[in-house]
């Protein structure tokens, strides 16, 4: 499971670049943890398996996509 784009500027640079700016510092070693999960994953049953009770499936137009929340 491919991440394909990001609306949070500070995140982009973060995962792409290692640049840490434009992000709370207390969150860079959770939030690297997060997108190395979802980055590593091939399949939505994957993250539920990491995030349990705070992974949702998207509904709609976008069935079949996951997202951690």
């Amino acid at each position: 499971m491919a991440i394909k784009s990001f609306k949070h500027k500070g995140l982009k640079k973060f995962y792409y670049d290692d640049n840490t700016s434009g992000l709370n510092a207390a969150h860079v070693k959770k939030i690297g943890f997060i997108l190395d999960a979802v980055d590593a994953s091939h399949h939505p049953a994957d993250l539920k398996a990491i995030y349990r009770n705070q992974f949702a499936e998207k509904k709609g137009s976008a069935v079949g996509v996951s997202r951690a929340c």
